[in-house]
């Protein structure tokens, strides 16, 4: 496998990812956006005086005021890291809590800023041992449409800033309402102090602009800009399927490859596609094998260079992992933080049991147990296909250790363990403070505990070399993981979780699924007949939660969450939905002499004929659809189970609006491109976690559409997306800032996703960067991951 040289030499610096990897900025969304030309610009703010609103007021915490550095007036915002007490509003027993906002908000009224495109700001700030920094302005609309939306998910824009310098900074909002604009400010969220931070935050604002741009940015719709080819632009492996979208209009109806000579290596036929009432061509290079850097030619237009070589997925898979290592929580991360979160912990029976380890939840500092041994899986999965490898390998595992022995550390060895956290602010370290997260949450749920035993069996399998006492006990934990889940389902059954953990929307199909996974690994590790009883046991329930007849729906093979076929299995945020295609194929190897084979394998090939259907129905862009709905909202129970935060009276009728604004392919059913979605929206993990299954579905049938189709649904991420940027920060280009309030910046970051506004299935990317489509997520990388796995053993 071949590595960029620049990047490698990058890799080495950071001792392999022991430190963060450099950002490289000039390739950014950012950049793009200060070197565009500005057509008209009115002074919001500046410090002497001039502009269409007046000065600030303080609404919160701290001080906002007009003083003067360096022979210029400057506003200022200053607070302390630390209160003495939670402010009033606040969570009292500190779950999510902190320690309220700097606050300052202009006076605005009724302002029509429609003409302009983006709101411009140089801040400085002075935040003494804080190595990561940000600040959020808002905008707040009293017009026709309202913002912030009632879930406060527009009208926000996050800005991770550079310390102690004047940072330019952007938000574009081409889309946003702002025709009666009634308030608009700056806040800081107040999260305590790290290992190094002083004790004030202190921001520095010295000017404010509307601004009006030749070309502001894309937000919304499928079709691609008119001057832009949609490909990954962090380029491709020899043999991958390569692919290009572009509006039709080119006056021209083929397309060249060029190289770095200027050589056309490559001239072809345009492939003219018309979709939802759409015109776009495609440029389709999947021939061309040859390594090297290439560019796509088409109408006089010339797209970015991009390579053709082994280790573009290697590449990808660094920087991954260089996000890992930044969220690690309890461990001192250069550049980003300290040795965190010492002093939150949960008790049980009299004990009380550390819960800092593994890596944090997102742009937060939350932390789920399911979430970090779901995160180890995927890195094992990956290091046993890259053996060959050896520097990744090893580096792949040390990961995987370090998550592994946090879920190690979880168990209280009764059934019960921490499960989860809510977390955004620093803690001392010091155990019987105010500060201390002393609210762990802890469960004896089956359903924890049976994907814990699947991933420590996993685990046992995959250090077998590597070490062998650890795996020894990975397997003993595994049985006895086990063991508890099934005492706790056989008497509890399906059990719910508080809201806010992740396993919350959780079906009866699911556990099946995952009891058969972790069954039928533990039976891999100890060949005990118990375990192949079980995952036979469960393989037969899952298979009938799936629809084998498409008279109905117009479609078979998927899955309901239970037995009675009432409601079809979806995710729209937190996704599992290739655990029961991936749990059969694991049947089927494990087990290939057991008699239920032949009604495994037909529900494979019944779910890959399911995929193909979706995929029947994609867009040019080739993501996989997020599913067949029904135009019936979910029974009200389960509706809350699946939207979060989301009334089930006044968002039913959305529900159905969602689905028709799908394809319908019988009465009552259609397939969307997208999740049906209210509070909780972002579809990288929902897309991914169905592609794994596909890659797995279509390894074991030996099915190349399948196999190629899973592998390219990496291509969204990098690019080939209507807004034609990568959504991984420093792989490709056109990356941009994420919502990462703690973490701050990190090489490897992807978002929970692209998302939709409203009730329409039309992707929208938005210029705000707020959560929860925009914050970073470990789950969107552990399942990037997953899915490199597959492509790469789908290779042997």
């Amino acid at each position: 496998m071949q590595i960029n040289t620049e990047f490698q030499q990058e890799l080495m610096e950071s001792g392999y990812i022991h430190r963060p990897l450099p950002l490289h900025e000039e390739a950014s969304l950012e950049q793009t956006e200060r070197e565009k030309k500005v057509t008209a610009r009115r002074t919001v703010w500046s410090g002497d005086g001039e502009g269409c609103c007046g000065n600030p007021v303080s609404m919160e915490r701290g001080t906002v005021e007009t003083v003067r550095i360096e022979e210029e007036n400057v506003l200022a915002m200053e607070a302390p890291l630390l209160c003495q007490c939670w402010p009033e509003g606040m969570p009292q027993d500190g779950d999510c809590a902190y320690y309220g906002h700097i606050h300052a908000a202009f006076p605005v009224k009724e302002a029509d800023w429609t003409s302009f495109h983006r709101v411009r700001a140089l801040i400085r700030p002075e935040c003494d041992g804080s190595r990561t920094v940000s600040l959020s302005m808002y905008l707040e609309n009293d017009g026709e449409l309202k913002v912030p939306d009632r879930y406060r998910r527009q009208g926000f824009h996050m800005m991770n800033l550079n310390n102690h310098q004047w940072n330019d900074c952007i938000w574009e909002f081409p889309s946003l309402p702002r025709d009666c604009v009634s308030g608009f400010g700056f806040r800081y969220r107040i999260n305590g102090r790290d290992t190094a931070s002083g004790e004030n935050a202190v921001f520095y604002v010295k000017e404010i602009w509307l601004e009006t741009v030749e070309n502001p940015g894309k937000e919304s719709g499928w079709l691609p800009e008119s001057n832009r080819f949609c490909y990954s632009t962090c380029g491709y492996e020899p043999g991958a399927s390569k692919k290009a979208v572009l509006a039709a209009g080119a006056d021209t109806d083929t397309f060249t490859i060029e190289d770095r000579k200027g050589q056309v290596c490559l001239e072809k036929c345009l492939e003219n596609v018309a979709w939802r009432g759409e015109n776009f061509q495609i440029a389709d290079f999947s021939e061309l094998t040859q390594e090297g850097e290439y560019r796509i030619c088409a109408g006089g237009m010339a797209g970015e260079w991009f390579p053709i070589r082994d280790g573009v997925l290697e590449d990808v898979t660094w920087k991954g992992i260089n996000f890992l290592f930044c969220e690690r929580c309890g461990y001192p991360v250069p550049g980003k933080h300290g040795l965190c979160h010492m002093d939150t912990y949960a008790e049980h029976k009299g004990l009380k049991l550390p819960y800092c380890g593994g890596w944090h939840d997102a742009g937060d500092m939350s932390q789920q147990t399911v979430q970090t041994a779901e995160t180890v899986e995927s890195l094992l999965e990956l290091a046993a296909e890259r053996r060959e490898s050896t520097l990744l390998c090893q580096r792949l595992m040390e990961e995987a250790l370090w998550g592994l022995e946090f879920i190690f550390r979880t168990r209280f060895g009764d059934g019960y363990r921490a499960t989860s956290l809510g977390l955004i602010r620093w803690t001392d370290g010091k155990i019987g403070n105010d500060d201390d997260a002393s609210n762990v949450r802890v469960h004896n749920h089956a359903l924890e505990n049976f994907i814990c035993a699947g991933v420590f069996a996993l685990a046992a399998e995959c250090l077998g070399d590597y070490d062998r006492e650890l795996a020894w006990r990975c397997a003993g934990a595994a049985e006895e993981d086990f063991r508890f889940a099934q005492e706790r389902y056989r008497t509890h059954g399906m059990e719910l979780p508080l809201p806010w953990e992740h396993t919350y929307s959780s079906s009866a199909a699911l556990y099946y699924g995952e009891i058969v996974t972790a069954a039928a690994r533990i039976w891999k590790v100890t060949e005990k007949e118990e375990y192949a009883e079980a995952a036979a046991e469960y393989g037969r329930k899952l298979l009938d939660c799936q629809e084998k007849d498409s008279s109905k729906t117009g479609m078979r093979g998927f899955f309901y969450r239970d037995e009675t076929h009432q409601d079809i299995i979806h995710y729209n945020h937190q996704a599992r939905e290739h655990v029961p295609a991936t749990a059969l194929v694991l049947l089927c190897r494990v087990l290939e002499h057991h008699p239920d084979k032949i009604l495994w394998e037909e529900g494979i090939r019944l779910y890959g004929e399911y995929l193909k259907d979706l995929l029947g129905h994609a867009s040019p862009y080739e993501m996989l659809p997020a599913g067949l709905y029904s135009e019936t909202a979910e029974d009200p129970d389960i509706f809350r189970l699946l939207h979060l935060q989301a009334d089930y009276e006044t968002e039913k009728d959305n529900h159905t609006l969602q689905v028709k604004a799908g394809t319908r392919v019988k009465p009552g059913y259609g397939v969307r491109q997208f999740p049906v979605w209210f509070s909780f929206r972002g579809n990288t993990a929902v897309m991914l976690s169905a592609a794994k299954g596909a890659a797995a579905v279509g390894g074991y049938l030996k099915d190349t559409f399948l196999m190629k189709a899973a592998a390219s649904q990496t291509d969204w991420l990098f690019g080939k997306n209507p807004f034609g940027r990568s959504l991984m920060y420093g792989a490709g280009r056109g990356y941009q800032q994420l919502f990462s309030t703690f973490p701050g910046t990190c090489v490897g970051q992807l978002p929970v996703g692209i998302e939709t506004d409203g009730n329409s299935d039309i992707p929208y990317w938005p210029g705000g960067n707020q959560s929860t489509y925009k914050e970073v997520w470990v789950t969107s990388v552990a399942k990037l991951f997953g899915i490199i796995a597959e492509i790469y053993k789908n290779q042997t």
